[in-house]
């Protein structure tokens, strides 16, 4: 396996983010984070298991789905930022007790 891969998802499934989100995230952009595809809930599935199964799933798959190692684990590492970011947000607007 090329070490850059091993290394990029590794900072995936470590939480280590490879980019930061700008502006805070909209509403919109939020919601649009909740919804997944059902090849998007797979990868999800697949990354949870650990870095072998993603990359099996992603060559298995690789000739219906056109899905790429370091691409995936980047839109993998994009999601999990702007999900973290909605987290915060939500929080931010939740009424403070007391």
């Amino acid at each position: 396996m090329n070490r850059s891969i091993i290394v990029a998802a590794l900072a995936v499934l470590s939480g280590a983010p490879l980019c930061v989100h700008a502006a805070a995230p909209s509403a919109a952009e939020c919601e649009r984070s909740a919804s997944l595809t059902h090849v998007q809930r797979q990868v999800v599935d697949k990354a949870a298991q650990g870095i072998r199964p993603l990359v099996l799933y992603i060559h298995r798959t690789r000739m219906i789905h056109q899905l790429d190692v370091m691409e995936t684990i980047a839109w993998l590492d994009e999601r999990r930022e702007l999900r973290r970011a909605c987290a915060e947000r939500v929080g931010q607007l939740a009424p403070s007790g007391g």
